[in-house]
């Protein structure tokens, strides 16, 4: 299997509107062919309480995705939940891409109102 050696996330905009559009692209290289990867858009809660994660978006980056072309990605967001960080709950949206070998690289952007 080859190794992923570097991923580049690039976002249009690192913060969205409730409801709108994130745009961006991901650059992948390998030593050889680097196949499996994927691009999943998600949001988390930290702080007090149990954690909890849901992922909104989830696609498959073709093997063009590894060779060290930009691969274009467009995902319309849910109204809800927005971005927070409070004292004792944080919510925080990410844009991931894992390989096979559970390897990540995660760009964090913020969904809120007023853009």
């Amino acid at each position: 299997m080859a190794e992923l050696t570097d991923v580049d996330i690039s976002l249009a905009a690192t913060r969205v509107s409730p409801g709108g559009w994130l745009r961006g692209s991901v650059v992948a290289r390998g030593r050889g062919a680097v196949q499996g990867l994927e691009l999943s858009v998600r949001w988390l809660t930290a702080g007090a309480g149990s954690p909890d994660e849901r992922v909104v978006h989830l696609q498959a980056l073709g093997d063009e995705a590894a060779d060290g072309r930009p691969v274009p990605f467009e995902v319309r967001l849910p109204v809800t939940p927005t971005s927070y960080e409070g004292e004792y709950l944080q919510i925080r949206w990410l844009v991931r891409v894992r390989d096979r070998s559970d390897r990540v690289r995660d760009a964090p952007f913020e969904v809120l109102p007023g853009r």
